[in-house]
């Protein structure tokens, strides 16, 4: 157990690729840095696809390329196919200097992250349930529990890379704002035969009337596939989910092809809305990746907008503990200026698919984003629970 007489310079909770790029930062300068993980890195972890731009910055944080570009465990992929406004796009990643992306194995991928983080001296503590936190005579107190009880820690510092739940700042008060009321709906789906997935390694998106769906090869031979759609628009109530599913999938010609020869999983439901904090810092914290601000994950940023913030946001962090505070409050600004600059993308990008212009999800989506409070019956996930 951690007890308040070690004194850390920065505390991080959550040791995904966020938390995990800001800790390399800080420790990469000589600091002491704790991080809770809430998990153990074994349970299912999801957001598998990275592009090529994301690997060169893995190698910039100093993960081994035998931990990314050469680990069987990640399935390397030559791109995205799209069937956006009826019409087939492709994005190859050929051309590009690394020449593919990948496909991760999430638990995997987040493990070596965090094993290279403990190597350069970073503590991880995992299965950690982050409780209250109490500021003291400049810094700060964290009371929180894992396998082995509750357990306090002192730290100058902390960063709230908790993901969606951002929990640190809502303990301090602040308030999550949504933009819409998205969903991601999840199902792994199995074969017998490796040779199934052999010729797919690109990532295929395709809309529907009440959203959009996404397909992804993993290395194992698993398919994952998502359905994108509104809280409100999967009718639960009247059929049975496996029921909900087939009918809106059967619109999605392409990716129900792939999937003729094999077995469904159980189905999980997670947030996938547009939301922020209202204030992403305050008094010796900030918070950073999901936990700060929320992207639709129609944009692909998910992974590398947490590995670039953090790195960035580490070594600002590690200026302002030295006394110059005009780094950290520069990148701020810029965070602030990604997400004003996504929610233009993002209008932009869907009112190009004019297809269902009379179902409720693309009507919706037709004018610039704005927040509004919704409805327990728009909303069928808790604020706190995130897989993207």
């Amino acid at each position: 157990m951690v007890t308040p007489d070690i004194q850390f310079d920065v505390c991080i909770l959550g040791g995904g690729p966020a938390g995990l790029s800001a800790a390399l930062a800080l420790a990469s300068v000589g600091l002491q840095v704790a991080v809770i993980e809430k998990g153990d890195y074994t349970g299912t972890r999801y957001g598998e696809h990275i592009s090529p731009s994301a690997l060169s910055s893995l190698l910039h944080i100093g993960l081994p390329a035998n931990d990314v570009l050469d680990c069987p465990a990640h399935l390397k992929s030559s791109g995205i196919r799209s069937f956006w406004s009826g019409e087939e796009s492709q994005t190859d990643y050929l051309f590009h200097p690394f020449g593919f992306g990948l496909n991760l194995s999430r638990p995997e991928f987040d493990q070596r992250l965090a094993e290279h983080a403990m190597s350069k001296g970073v503590t991880i503590l995992t299965n950690g349930k982050f409780l209250q936190s109490l500021p003291t005579h400049g810094a700060w107190y964290l009371l929180f529990r894992n396998q082995h009880g509750n357990g306090k820690l002192r730290s100058r510092f902390i960063v709230d890379a908790s993901g969606r739940g951002a929990v640190f700042a809502r303990n301090r008060g602040e308030r999550v704002i949504r933009f819409d009321s998205q969903i991601a709906i999840t199902r792994r789906f199995e074969s017998a035969s490796s040779s199934k997935h052999a010729s797919m390694t690109s990532v295929l998106i395709e809309p529907c009337s009440i959203g959009w769906w996404y397909l992804c090869s993993l290395s194992s031979g698993t398919l994952v596939c998502t359905l994108f759609t509104d809280a409100d628009l999967f009718k639960r109530g009247c059929h049975s989910a496996e029921s909900e599913w087939d009918n809106n999938i059967s619109e999605a010609k392409n990716i129900l092809a792939l999937l003729a020869d094999f077995k469904p999983g159980k189905m999980s439901f997670c947030s996938a809305a547009t939301q922020r904090l209202p204030k992403i810092h305050g008094e010796n914290w900030i918070a950073i990746g999901d936990a700060a601000f929320s992207f639709d994950p129609l944009s692909g940023q998910g992974i590398v907008k947490g590995i670039r913030q953090g790195w960035i946001l580490g070594l600002a962090v590690a200026r302002f503990l030295e006394g110059d505070r005009e780094p950290l409050q520069k990148v701020i600004e810029d965070i602030e200026s990604i997400f004003t600059d996504y929610l233009g993308i993002r209008h932009e990008y869907y009112r190009q698919e004019k297809r269902w212009a009379d179902s409720q999800f693309w009507k919706r989506r037709s004018t610039p984003m704005r927040p509004r409070t919704w409805s327990s019956n728009e909303i069928m996930v808790s604020p706190g629970s995130s897989c993207w």
